[in-house]
């Protein structure tokens, strides 16, 4: 696992990095980072990132996507190059979630056993930390939801300080709409989290904010 990610200090792509040991009967036989061919490209703009290409599309753009340089097929000529055999060896990938149809193509060839994803499946149960098609499945499933409920979470935060924040108002006389109008005329800048903040353990202060918002001038 740690061999792995030493590896990622070796990559070639400066967006999407990738480290990969090839292990057989407990021993590395082979190692290979994305890129790692072309190191003379290694912090010059990817032009498929530049082009807004999706996954799998415009690899011919950039030296350091084409497949002969991903981590796969890098890592198993490593291994060949050592004499070594890589039929029923596991693959381990730090950093890498998705592989290319071609790169598949050569870990059959190559007689991989296994595919093991490291980094952002760490923690899963059972196959999904472990098995390669599993893992992949449960990480798209996951950040789907981490992305919704990232915004869910913002949402729910903000209706609460708008509650706390109504409430302390309606306790002067006016209510929360009121207020916030009131803050905007009078060019005070402060944000509901920190008015909620000051409810909490700086009332006098809240207070001083109303007083001032309630003022003719």
């Amino acid at each position: 696992m740690l061999a792995a990610a030493e590896m990622i200090k070796r990559s070639g792509c400066a967006k999407h990095p990738v480290g990969a040991v090839l292990v057989r009967g407990g021993l590395i036989i082979g190692r290979g980072a994305n890129g790692s061919m072309r190191a003379d490209t290694r912090h010059t703009v990817c032009e498929r990132v530049r082009r807004g290409c999706k996954t799998g599309e415009g690899y011919e753009l950039c030296p350091n996507c084409i497949t002969p340089g991903h981590v796969e097929p890098m890592t198993i000529a490593d291994a060949r190059a050592c004499k070594q055999d890589t039929n029923g060896a596991d693959l381990y990938l730090f950093g890498h979630w998705w592989c290319c149809e071609p790169c598949w193509r050569v870990m059959v060839d190559a007689g991989i056993g296994r595919v093991y994803l490291l980094k952002h499946a760490k923690g899963f149960q059972f196959g999904r930390k472990s098995k390669y098609k599993l893992a992949k499945d449960a990480l798209r499933h996951a950040w789907t939801y981490a992305y919704r409920d990232r915004k869910v979470r913002k949402r729910d935060f903000r209706q609460l300080w708008q509650l706390q924040i109504n409430e302390a108002a309606r306790k002067s006389g006016t209510n929360y709409s009121r207020f916030i109008n009131g803050l905007k005329k009078k060019n005070i800048e402060i944000d509901r989290k920190i008015l909620a903040e000051l409810i909490q353990e700086h009332p006098e202060i809240f207070q001083k904010i109303l007083e001032e918002v309630a003022s003719p001038k």
